[in-house]
């Protein structure tokens, strides 16, 4: 799918993969002649804007130069972290000059952008790249075997790899090696390729094509495998690219015969190894796998040859073309649709010659015919695999109990060598923990449980303990497990059979019921038993336990010791007694005993901190008090005051966690300010996120209080 185009005969670069946004410099062609037949050159800067939907790209700057270019690159030299506009561009003139551009000077419109340039190399320079590693290191290639490599911090002295390949010929191509920093290879139209080892400042191999057909127009390292290249052929006799690895360098490990016609340029995707691009006389561009051969996209294009065409370092999808009709052209592999040719061109080309005959007859030009595009380029079919950048590399995906389901695509090199890579499918599952201390709880307990060691598993838990409240829970789930179970839940609640022994009176008995006489008489058995035998004192058992009657008049009962008369009466009471409260019974008679002594129960003191809680809550319940009419919302107002009591023993235990605590400030400052829906909703965050035994005390109550305070509106 075409994106954008430029009308320039030019070199094209694109901006590294730092910057942002995506610029594309383009530099005016040497040996080549746009449709105005101008001689100017200039350098210009275009911004892939892919939010337009226009096809013009925008110009951002332009500097009027002296020099045309053979190749252009764009190095990230000094480039900052931020991606701002910088690098440096390099460019390889027609008479032996290499020059380097500050295109943020360019873009900025200055007039002094020309950073350094030399003049060492003899003839034009056509081969250019930036090794990856060191990005101040430039290689360059020209005529007469002539290879130099530039450091950019001192660009006046060039060095060399070695000794000029003999004969002397011309350098079409130069690349680094995209694995090995120190590795360098150049390549010539007589169809030889030289690999160069910096450190050793020699040729380490060399290939070359028996056939003698082989004029190289394109050299490229495999992205991923150091030891991989491919070389493009021009000529139409063998059109051909051939991929080589250095270990098995007597022939070509594989040739793609795709095109037609002579090759003029590649591409390898740093991206994906797997997408070659290639341009050539047939008017072509070919996305090809070099691992199979297979074609995976053709670009739909014009009956043009295309002379350039590079990936886009950034957006790996993006990529341009330079044709010799005077246009650049962006496309997108990631669809596709036909690319007509435009009247626009044919205007531009027709209105150079002002629509007459150029040689003088005066008479109009014929209508130009234009050809007609082949059937087979109407449709364009999709890319046939996906990019590398969009495959899922790996995939993961929960299940029930922990499980873990994950795949990768793993590549392991066959025993052929590592350029037969075949396709790994693995698929893991795993169990995962995330709380761990979690999984051990259970564990325990569910040893507990199969063990029955229920005992042991409290104690420990009691042990463990962090609060008191949390350590009066597991000592009452420990005591259904044990013996004498009653008796222990009494010691719990701070009762001891030994010390209510203590406080009982040895001859106390049990009350008795007593009848009144009233009531690139005793009728029953029980009466007549009671009456014919004197009783005895009983004594109180530590696990009974009896409710207190009242003498009439309101004085406490506590057992009798004189034995009954005849009547059923104690013989010092002689008439009944009639006094007392309404409905009491009349006539029983009763001896006093002395009382139980009773304990003083002391509370600490609230904290300081959080006494304003006490003081909000209880002023908030008097407001309502003073305002409430209904005596059904006093009640509720009353019951809420007391239970709250509840809050008030936690606080002078400090036994509410930090959370809760700052929650109920928050909902005291929001009473302060009479924001009762605020304090609701911090109500509401309190309760769902907090423990529900150490709020369900107080905190219903406590939103009945703020529920009432919001519809009094006190």
């Amino acid at each position: 799918m075409k994106l954008k185009e430029v009308d320039r005969t030019a070199m094209q670069a694109w901006s590294p993969a730092q910057n942002h946004p995506i610029y594309l410099a383009t530099g005016t062609s040497a040996q080549q002649l746009d449709a105005t037949f101008s001689t100017n050159a200039s350098l210009e800067i275009f911004e892939l804007d892919l939010s337009d939907p226009s096809l013009d790209m925008k110009s951002c700057a332009t500097f009027s130069s002296s020099h045309r270019y053979h190749k252009l690159i764009w190095g990230p030299y000094k480039m900052d972290s931020k991606g701002d506009v910088s690098g440096v561009l390099i460019a390889g003139g027609e008479n032996g000059n290499i020059i380097l551009y500050d295109p943020s000077k360019i873009i900025a419109g200055d007039k002094e952008v020309v950073i350094a340039q030399n003049d060492k190399h003899t003839g034009p320079v056509r081969a250019l790249d930036v090794n990856i590693f060191q990005t101040n290191l430039v290689a360059s290639g020209a005529n007469e075997s002539e290879i130099y490599i530039w450091d950019l911090n001192n660009f006046a002295t060039p060095m060399t790899p070695g000794a000029k390949t003999q004969p002397p010929e011309d350098i079409s191509c130069i690349a680094w090696n995209r694995q090995v920093q120190h590795i360098l290879a150049s390549a010539s139209p007589s169809g030889r390729a030289t690999v160069w080892d910096l450190r050793k400042n020699e040729p380490i191999i060399k290939v070359s094509d028996h056939s003698n057909r082989m004029h190289c127009s394109g050299l490229a390292w495999h992205p991923d495998v150091a030891t991989q290249m491919v070389l493009a052929s021009e000529d139409d006799r063998l059109p051909v690219i051939q991929m080589w690895d250095l270990r098995f360098a007597s022939s070509p490990l594989r040739v793609l015969e795709n095109h037609a016609r002579g090759i003029l340029a590649i591409a390898w995707s740093m991206a994906d190894p797997e997408l070659l691009l290639s341009c050539g006389k047939d008017a072509k561009i070919l996305c090809s796998n070099p691992n199979t051969g297979e074609v995976l996209y053709e670009l739909p294009t014009n009956t043009q040859w295309c002379f350039d065409i590079q990936w886009c370092p950034r957006n790996p999808a993006v990529l341009s073309a330079a044709s010799f009709d005077g246009r650049i052209s962006v496309y997108s592999i990631m669809g596709g649709s036909t690319d007509g040719l435009r009247q626009k061109q044919v205007d531009k080309l027709s209105s150079s010659f002002g629509n007459l005959d150029p040689f003088g007859t005066g008479q109009p030009l014929p209508p130009l015919q234009i050809p007609q595009q082949t059937a087979q380029h109407s449709i364009v079919l999709p890319l046939k695999k996906p990019p590398k950048w969009i495959r899922r590399p790996v995939g993961a995906s929960f299940s029930f109990g922990g499980k873990l389901v994950t795949f990768e695509n793993v590549r392991m090199p066959s025993h052929q060598g590592a350029e037969q890579q075949q396709q790994q499918h693995h698929v893991f599952i795993s169990q995962v923990v995330t709380e761990k201390e979690f999984l051990s709880r259970s564990d325990q307990l569910q040893q507990a449980v199969q063990s029955q060691g229920f005992i042991n598993y409290c104690q420990k838990k009691i042990d463990a303990s962090q609060t008191e409240f949390e350590k009066n829970v597991w000592s009452f789930l420990k005591v259904n497990f044990e013996d004498d179970s009653r008796g222990k839940y009494l010691e719990l609640l701070g009762y001891r059979k030994e010390d209510l022994g203590k406080k009982m009176p040895e001859n106390f008995m049990p009350p008795v019921p007593i009848t009144s006489p009233i009531m690139n008489p005793l009728g029953d058995p029980q009466s007549q038993m009671l009456q014919q035998q004197p009783s005895a004192p009983v004594p109180l058992s530590s696990q009974s336990s009896f409710p207190q009657p009242h003498l009439p008049g309101g004085q406490p009962f506590h057992g009798v010791q004189q034995p009954l008369g005849q009547t059923g009466m104690p013989p010092s009471f002689s008439k009944p007694n009639i006094e007392g409260a309404p409905g009491a019974p009349i006539g029983n008679t009763f001896q006093h005993v002395q009382s139980l002594p009773t304990k003083k129960i002391t509370k600490k003191p609230i904290p300081d901190e959080h006494l304003i809680l006490k003081t909000t809550f209880e002023d908030l319940i008097q407001r309502c008090l003073s305002s409430a009419t209904d005596p059904q919302t006093k009640r509720k107002l009353d019951d809420a005051s007391k239970r709250l009591e509840f809050l008030y023993d936690k606080l002078r235990e400090q036994t509410l966690s930090p959370t809760i605590t700052s929650g109920l400030h928050n909902i005291a400052r929001s009473i302060e300010t009479r924001n009762y829906s605020e304090g609701l909703t911090m109500h509401t965050h309190i309760v769902s996120t907090s423990n529900f035994s150490e709020t369900s005390a107080f905190m219903p109550v406590l939103k009945v209080v703020l529920t009432q305070a919001n519809k009094l509106g006190v």
